[in-house]
């Protein structure tokens, strides 16, 4: 008798945490879903976009692209972004920094900051900075 209430007790215990773990599982389901990925999307950072420029409108394009990353930032607040990756058709963008300055009006020139003097290869990566509070252009 002693080893059948022993047998049943460990039951009732295992039925227990067996019921508390589905409750958990159920009340925090929407949680978990959230935060695992799914299976076809291998897009870490859902800000980020690859744009194809031509290259007889390359200036304008980067200009463009830069001016909207900055207003992004301006409309998400005080969180980095990796906006776009700029992307030539044909060779590289061969673009002068000073260049892509002159496009820019003169808030977005202020609240940009170029890492190169010259972009000569074929893309271009356009990001926010919370910390340097600025556009980055880099390589």
């Amino acid at each position: 008798m002693a080893m059948s209430l022993d047998y049943i007790g460990k039951l009732v215990i295992m039925l227990i945490v067996i019921g508390v773990s589905v409750g958990m599982i159920m009340e925090f389901r929407g949680q978990i879903e959230d935060t695992t990925p799914d299976p076809g999307s291998n897009n870490d950072d859902p800000g980020l976009e690859i744009v194809e420029v031509e290259e007889s409108s390359s200036l304008s394009k980067v200009s463009d692209l830069i001016t909207l990353c900055y207003q992004r930032s301006l409309e998400q607040g005080y969180e980095d972004l990796s906006c776009f990756v700029a992307r030539t058709d044909s060779g590289s963008f061969d673009l002068e920094s000073s260049e892509i300055e002159e496009q820019l009006s003169e808030d977005t020139a202020e609240a940009t900051e170029f890492e190169a003097s010259t972009y000569d290869r074929d893309s271009i990566i356009i990001q926010y900075d919370v910390a340097s509070e600025k556009v980055v252009v880099e390589k």
